[in-house]
């Protein structure tokens, strides 16, 4: 859900044996400009979704988990 230029609220449906999460995701211009600093850890990096862009996690110095999201590569016909 999207209302103007503002946020985007993406809600998806947990399956019964999960516990629901909350996760901030920070769009990034680009995936190749991201570096992780010195107490940053990538989870998992970059990969396509199934709705068009790629993700990827990091953990930062306190154990948060944030997710990054990028445009999709320009050779990708996802």
């Amino acid at each position: 859900m999207r209302s103007a230029e503002g946020p985007t609220l993406f809600i998806a449906e947990i399956p019964e044996d999960q516990q629901p999460d909350q996760q901030v995701v920070l769009k990034v211009t680009e995936e190749s400009l991201f570096a992780a600093d010195s107490g940053v850890e990538l989870e998992t990096p970059f990969e396509d979704t199934h709705f068009g862009t790629r993700m990827a996690a990091v953990r930062d110095p306190d154990g948060r988990l944030w997710g990054l999201q990028a445009p999709a590569s320009a050779g990708d016909t996802n």
